[in-house]
């Protein structure tokens, strides 16, 4: 072969040199480009996202030169690193397919700190890095290796890193890095998109719940199953434990109990109310919150706080109540919303029962209160119908407070404290009215002083305990039939007017004002207090300074009709040391006690004085 012909030989080798190169590239191209396809088939499918990420990884795998390629999760609390898709064609050992491995000797650590891919060309440079890795991947044959971090993060979620390893030095190739970095965000799209799947199921998995707990609900207020009861039933459904407690801070129910391997349900409920004060001031602390905001139980039981607990607003802006629910996971919010409105449906209910119920009682007691209407048969069927029978022996008590209290929790214990104390008396009966409350109290006679008695002992500041103070109690009556209600009622509001006036404690029945009550009825009690003060406010003063006994000279005084020796006798005095006692009172009133009209108006205020003093002492 001549010199021309060899020369025309080597450039013919080097053109099939370069014609396999570029096959070999286009190759690599049409590989990596079908991996893709494959990808982008998976992401258009309905699969579960397990089975995604395994078409993937798989898709990496078989059509690339990338023998080796893994989807992981990170726990960074554990410090593993889990398989959770995993495609490979090089044979190595079975301590090698395990499935968890230590997170820290890994280079996902670090794409998962820096968001930025770990790229190893040769993984032989690393081994001061990452050992325990590039042992493994050495045990398998592998010289490249890339590892990314997957953009998935939502709250709560877990990490996700995409690795990578081939037997050949893949880097060299621009293209590959490139490629692995669309891998991994097509993963990244794979998993958002389960992620979005998955909250849209859960969202209306919750909705269904929620309609069906509504539905539940309605159902046995339907069928009037008490709210106790039914309360009972919605804790069993959302498994949780439930405490509600109303707007003025007391317990309306509490359930079942959340750490039963410590309190059984009966010590949780005592547990609860010994520190129901302490549950009250947790509610308020956490008012500003929206709902769903957690709160601190650990005050009630110390196991409780580590349980999730969360606080629920019932109804409006001012709300009729609060629930706690107690369980070791939260409700999701969907499902918060169903169960508010479940609780507050059979205390709207209640609320409403209660407020016809109220307005019945009450429209039946102005007929009977009524002259016009009290005899009538429908006036005696509507008081049948709430427990009065009028044709037995029974006095009427009016109870009053002083002043409307400040909190509706105090009207609200006022009642019940009422109600206490006529507990278990056979056909008592209380009801509101527009005056405050009203006791019928059946009695075994119909003597004034035997009546007097039992009222007194029903209602004394023991039985009324905290309340006694601003009450103001009247009485009334025995009434036997419908006609005598009219009467009595009156008596009982004008008693309690006097009453109010003097500041009296203790039942009073309208004959112990006597006949000043004419007078009273017309006087105020401030103009009452005015009055004595004007006629009587220099002897009194004197009196307390001086330990006295001016006052009591003067009443003696008017009471003997101003007979000086009748009036010495009965203080046991001289009448020259009565005279005395005299002139000073001259002196310090100002007033001459020969003047007819000044000794009538000086025994007035004594015994207006006298009746408010008998008054402030008559429930001691």
């Amino acid at each position: 072969m001549g010199e021309g012909e060899r020369s025309d030989a080597g450039r013919g080798e080097q053109r099939d040199d370069g014609a396999g190169e570029l096959r070999n590239d286009q190759h690599r191209s049409i590989e990596l480009l079908e991996s893709l396809r494959r990808i982008s088939q998976a992401l258009g499918s309905d699969l579960e996202l397990e089975t995604v990420l395994q078409g993937i990884v798989d898709a990496v795998s078989d059509h690339t030169q990338w023998h080796v390629c893994w989807i992981n999760e990170a726990h960074v609390s554990r410090s593993t690193l889990e398989v959770v898709a995993r495609r490979d064609k090089i044979a190595y050992t079975v301590e090698s397919r395990k499935r968890v491995w230590d997170l820290h000797g890994s280079p996902s650590i670090d794409a998962l700190r820096t968001g930025e891919a770990i790229a190893m060309e040769n993984v032989d440079d690393y081994v001061d890095e990452y050992p325990e890795y590039v042992l493994d991947a050495k045990l398998r044959g592998t010289r490249t290796a890339v590892t990314i971090p997957l953009n998935t993060l939502e709250p709560g979620d877990v990490p996700r890193v995409l690795s990578v390893q081939s037997d050949v030095p893949l880097l060299e190739d621009t293209r590959q890095l490139a490629f692995l970095r669309t891998v991994a965000s097509l993963a990244s799209v794979a998993v958002r998109k389960a992620q979005g799947v998955a909250a849209s199921r859960r969202e209306l998995l919750h909705t269904t719940e929620g309609l069906s707990l509504v539905s539940f609900v309605m159902e046995r207020l339907a069928r009037s199953l008490p709210s106790e009861q039914i309360f009972e039933q919605i804790e069993q459904r959302i498994d949780a434990s439930l405490v509600m407690v109303d707007s003025a801070g007391s317990l309306r129910f509490v359930g079942r109990s959340p750490i039963g391997y410590e309190l059984d349900d009966e010590a949780w409920r005592d547990s609860v109310k010994e520190g129901a004060e302490a549950l009250h001031r947790m509610i308020l602390a956490a008012e500003h919150e929206a709902p769903g905001a957690g709160i601190a139980m650990g005050e009630i039981h110390p196991a409780a706080a580590s349980l999730s607990s969360c606080l629920l607003r019932l109804s409006g802006e001012v709300p009729n109540g609060h629930a706690v629910l107690i369980g070791r996971s939260p409700l999701p919010q969907g499902m918060l919303d169903a169960v508010a409105s479940v609780l507050v449906a059979p205390l709207l209910r209640d609320q409403e029962r209660f407020r016809v119920e109220q307005e019945l009682k009450v429209d039946a007691l102005k007929s009977l209160f009524s002259a016009e209407s009290a005899g009538e048969n429908a006036t005696v069927r509507r008081a049948e119908a709430i427990g009065i029978d009028l044709f037995r022996p029974t006095a009427l008590v009016l109870l009053r407070e002083r002043e409307a209290p400040r909190v509706r929790a105090a009207t609200v214990q006022f009642r019940m404290s009422v109600s206490a104390a006529v507990h278990g008396r056979s056909g008592a009966t209380v009801h509101p009215t527009d005056d405050g409350l009203v006791v019928f109290l059946p009695t075994g006679c119909e003597e004034h002083a035997a009546v007097s008695a039992e009222v007194h002992a029903l209602f004394n500041r023991r039985s009324l305990g905290a309340h006694a103070e601003r009450a103001i109690v009247t009485w009334a009556g025995p009434c036997s039939s419908p006609e005598d209600y009219p009467a009595a009622w009156a008596e009982c509001r004008s008693a309690s007017e006097l009453a109010a006036k003097l500041r009296r404690r203790g039942p009073a029945h309208i004959s112990d004002f006597g006949a000043y009550r004419f007078l009273l009825s017309a006087l105020g009690e401030q103009e009452i207090g005015e009055y004595i003060e004007q006629t009587l406010g220099g002897i009194l003063a004197y009196d307390r300074q001086n330990s006295g006994e001016l006052l009591r000279t003067l009443e003696s005084y008017l009471h003997s009709g101003a007979r000086l020796q009748q009036t010495a006798r009965e203080l046991h005095i001289h009448v020259s040391t009565l005279r005395y006692r005299l002139d000073r009172i001259r002196t310090i009133t100002e007033i001459d006690l020969s003047d007819e009209q000044v000794r009538f108006d000086a025994s007035l205020a004594i015994r207006l004085l006298r009746l408010r003093q008998d008054c402030a002492e008559g429930d001691e």
